[in-house]
């Protein structure tokens, strides 16, 4: 029962902001991710994968295997900060 006052609560608050702020429903809806919760998952569970056969390759090229995982992962950071600068500006 406490549970449901509490997201009543809630939902009366967001109302109330909403109403006295335009711009911050605006942010609300832009600070949500485009991405379904099953793209989530297959990403991450994608992620995974990609991340276990790197450690593999590492461990069975050495030092070509160590800077396909280094290169991978400046990659992976480079696309993250991009889209995270892309989606501040909107």
């Amino acid at each position: 029962m406490a549970a449901k006052d509490q997201r009543r609560q809630f939902e009366d608050i967001v109302a109330r902001l909403t109403a006295d702020d335009p711009d911050f429903a605006e942010t609300m809806r832009a600070g949500r991710s485009s991405l379904s919760t099953a793209a989530r998952v297959t990403l991450a569970v994608a992620g995974a994968i990609v991340w276990g056969l790197l450690s593999v390759l590492m461990v069975a090229w050495r030092t070509p295997g160590v800077i396909l995982t280094i290169a991978v992962v400046l990659v992976t950071l480079a696309v993250a900060i991009t889209r995270e600068r892309r989606n501040q500006r909107l």
